[in-house]
């Protein structure tokens, strides 16, 4: 309803007008601990509440993290609760998001012997409460096998079951079936329950967050890897995107990644090629997202469209903390972490 859809806009225009200043991302990177990075954000941002039930002078890394991923997922969990029912759907995104990035976390454990390290997993209260997957069973696998029955009545269960048996190359089939099981899902919801315009800006932003993907993954895999076409071409997702496959042929089919840099220099994602390193390319891509993300938050008069936007860009923000907490732990420079941040 559309007092349901103004709520949304409101809240979403009200939270995200909280978000971290260039001001106050530049004191942050001047911390010299994560116990001063902790204090920073208690006094001096939005981030008070995460810590209200911690000691912030015992906070270590993972810890500080783990903090702020719960109240990202917080913060999306009251954007939902304004939502009517029939659109819970579509507003539940933003948090199950993470689902695939876990069971791809505990297939990697089973694959390299870990599976001690599923005991740890501690998800976000807010993703247990809406998510498809039921985290006590999911701590206790020990096989593909059990990780395919636990996921079996979700979208992730045919992708594992369909690449588990898939020898050496098993890891990275499944990472791109369970991306490709992700986004199907996404479009899905967005065709199934939006119209018109708002339908239109959903499955633009997520067709190029999905191109964007495709291009850091050609020139990684070109860049590092010296990868032919034939081994980049099963890792892409060439649904749901409006690149056209004459394009991505041509990209992927670049002899070399400095070749794959001047094709986009003549493309709408000519900023890819000012720099030839792969930090920058990721950052380039990030950057493209964040201030599409952040023109259609500016701009859109539509309640899905500004959540979408919302999403986006506080999984940036909590990923920038992140790396000025890592940037702090490894003693580097505050002009070295700042350039590793978006806003």
């Amino acid at each position: 309803m559309k007092s349901a859809a103004n709520a949304i806009l409101t809240k979403a225009r009200a939270m995200y007008g909280r978000h971290i200043t260039e001001d106050q991302y530049d004191a942050l990177t001047q911390r010299s601990s994560v116990s001063d990075v902790v204090s920073y954000l208690i006094s001096d941002t939005a981030y008070a509440d995460a810590f209200e039930n911690a000691r912030h002078l015992d906070i270590h890394r993972q810890k500080l993290e783990s903090l702020l991923d719960d109240e990202a997922f917080r913060r999306l969990e009251r954007l939902q609760r304004y939502a009517d029912r029939k659109d819970r759907d579509f507003y539940n995104l933003g948090i199950i998001r993470r689902e695939w990035d876990i069971v791809m976390h505990v297939a990697r454990a089973i694959q390299y012997g870990r599976t001690d390290e599923m005991k740890s997993i501690v998800p976000p209260a807010a993703l247990v409460r809406h998510s498809t997957l039921d985290f006590k069973k999911l701590r206790e696998v020990t096989s593909f096998e059990d990780l395919a029955e636990v996921c079996e009545k979700t979208i992730y269960g045919k992708p594992v079951r369909e690449t588990m048996n898939a020898g050496h190359d098993r890891m990275p089939k499944m990472e791109h079936a369970l991306q490709c099981a992700f986004y199907d899902h996404c479009s899905d919801t967005i065709n199934r329950l939006c119209r018109g315009e708002v339908r239109d800006d959903l499955n633009t932003i997520l067709s190029t967050v999905i191109e964007l993907s495709n291009i850091t993954k050609i020139y990684r895999l070109k860049a590092y890897f010296n990868a032919p076409p034939e081994a980049i071409r099963p890792t892409l997702m060439t649904e749901h995107t409006r690149m056209s496959k004459t394009m991505l042929e041509s990209l992927v089919n670049a002899p070399d990644a400095e070749a794959m840099l001047m094709k986009l220099a003549n493309s709408k994602y000519a900023q890819f090629a000012d720099r030839h390193d792969y930090v920058y390319i990721e950052y380039a891509a990030q950057s493209i997202s964040y201030h599409l993300a952040k023109r259609h938050m500016r701009f859109s008069s539509k309640a899905p469209v500004v959540y979408m936007t919302y999403v986006i860009l506080q999984t940036m923000e909590i990923d920038n903390l992140k790396h000025i907490v890592e940037g702090i732990r490894y003693n580097q420079s505050p002009e070295t972490i700042r350039r590793l941040l978006i806003y």
